[in-house]
C-alpha cells in the first residue's frame, strides 16, 4: 500500500501544479494584457529552446551516477559538462542581446541569460541527486 500512497501524492502534486499554473496564466494575462504576456512567452521559448543543447546529458548523468563505483567522478564530470553548455549558450545569448531585445520588444536578454543558467544549473544538480538515489517522499 505505501506505493499507492506515493503514486497518489505524485499525481496530486502534478495536478495541483497544473491547476495553479493554468489559473496563474489566466490571471496574469487578464491583469497584464497581451503585450507583457507575449514578451514573457517569447522569452521563455528562447530559454527552453536552449535546453535542447543538453544532448541527453541529464539522462546519461542519472544512469552513470546511479551505478555504484565512481559516482563522484561522474557527478563532477556531468557538472563540468553542464557548466560548458551553460557558458556557451549564455555567451551566445549575451552577444545576440541586441537581436533578442529587438525580437522581444523589451530589454530582457540579460535576464534570459540568468534564467537559462539557473534552469540548467538546477537540472544538473537535480540529475545528480536522482543518480545518487537521494530523492525520497517521507511518509
Amino acid at each position: 500500500m505505501p506505493v499507492t500512497k506515493k503514486v497518489l501524492q505524485t499525481v496530486a502534486a502534478y495536478a495541483l501544479t497544473t491547476v495553479v499554473g493554468f489559473i496563474g496564466t489566466l490571471y496574469f494575462a487578464r491583469t497584464l494584457g497581451a503585450g507583457p504576456i507575449g514578451t514573457y512567452s517569447l522569452g521563455v521559448s528562447i530559454v527552453i529552446w536552449g535546453t535542447v543543447f543538453d544532448f541527453g546529458l541529464g539522462i546519461a548523468a542519472v544512469k552513470r551516477i546511479s551505478e555504484r563505483g565512481r559516482q563522484s567522478e561522474f557527478f563532477v564530470a556531468s557538472l563540468l559538462l553542464y557548466t560548458v553548455i551553460i557558458a556557451v549558450y549564455c555567451i551566445v545569448l549575451f552577444f545576440a542581446r541586441d537581436a533578442i531585445n529587438s525580437y522581444l520588444g523589451s530589454d530582457v536578454a540579460v535576464l534570459l541569460v540568468l534564467l537559462f543558467g539557473g534552469m540548467m544549473g538546477y537540472g544538473a544538480v537535480t540529475n545528480g541527486i536522482k543518480g545518487l538515489n537521494a530523492v525520497q517522499i517521507k511518509n
